[in-house]
C-alpha cells in the first residue's frame, strides 16, 4: 500500500524535475549561447538570409524557419557515463547544435590534437573526472 504510494509520488517528483531541467538548459542555456551565435554569423555573412527565422504570417505570432539552418556551434562533452551523454545528446537535438563526447580527459585530448581547437564552441568536462585526475 503505503510503498506504492511513495513509488508513484517519488516517480512523480522525479519525472517533473526532469522535465523542469531539460526545459532550463534548453531555454536559458543552449538558445541564448545559439541565439548569440547566429547573430555573429549573420553580421560576418549578411548572405546567411536563408537561416534567418521569419514570421509564418503578419497575424502569427509563430515563427517558422525558412530553411534548415547550418548548425551553430559543436561542443565537446567530456563525460564517461553514457546516460549522461544520451541525455545530453537530448537536451541538445533542437539547438541545432553539434555534440562530441569524449569519455576521459586522454580522449579528449586525442580529440583536440586531430581537430583545430577553435572548431568547438565550448568544452564541458565532468568536474568529479577531472578533480579525480
Amino acid at each position: 500500500g503505503g510503498d506504492a504510494v511513495g513509488h508513484a509520488v517519488g516517480d512523480l517528483i522525479a519525472k517533473n524535475i526532469f522535465g523542469f531541467s531539460v526545459w532550463y538548459f534548453r531555454y536559458y542555456i543552449v538558445f541564448p549561447h545559439r541565439d548569440r551565435v547566429m547573430k555573429e554569423m549573420a553580421i560576418k555573412n549578411p548572405a546567411m538570409v536563408s537561416a534567418a527565422i521569419v514570421p509564418a504570417d503578419r497575424n502569427s505570432k509563430k515563427k517558422v524557419s525558412s530553411v534548415t539552418a547550418p548548425p551553430v556551434g559543436t561542443i565537446l562533452v567530456v563525460e564517461r557515463e553514457p546516460h549522461i551523454q544520451r541525455l545530453i545528446e537530448y537536451l541538445t537535438q533542437d539547438a541545432n547544435v553539434n555534440v562530441e563526447f569524449a569519455f576521459d580527459n586522454d580522449q579528449a585530448r586525442r580529440i583536440l590534437d586531430r581537430c583545430r581547437l577553435d572548431q568547438f564552441s565550448c568544452v564541458f568536462i565532468n568536474l568529479s573526472d577531472a578533480l579525480n585526475m
